[in-house]
């Protein structure tokens, strides 16, 4: 999460197209995850599900929790993860 909001702060408040961005320098010259493999997993392995809102001004971020479906409870829950741009 603070690598999309670091990216979003270089950035004239927009969020990253997508998470794989994040990785390669953007026009500012800043890479915002350092030795990341892509795609970005969860620490169930499942790749994130990335959103962009609001014109880019916003995003969500998504893990799917251990069993890697919508919906569930305590580990199988799912994290939901919005973040605004301030600009």
């Amino acid at each position: 999460m603070h690598a999309c909001r670091s990216y979003a702060a270089n950035n004239e408040g927009n969020f990253p197209n997508s998470l794989d961005s994040l990785v390669v320098t953007d026009s500012s010259g800043a890479a915002y995850l350092q030795e990341a493999k892509l795609p970005l997993r969860d620490a169930w392995g499942t790749p994130y599900k990335y959103e962009l809102l609001k014109e880019g001004k916003a995003c969500k971020l998504v893990s799917l929790g251990k069993d890697k479906r919508g919906g569930g409870a305590g580990a199988n829950e799912d994290m939901v993860f919005l973040m605004n741009s301030f600009r």
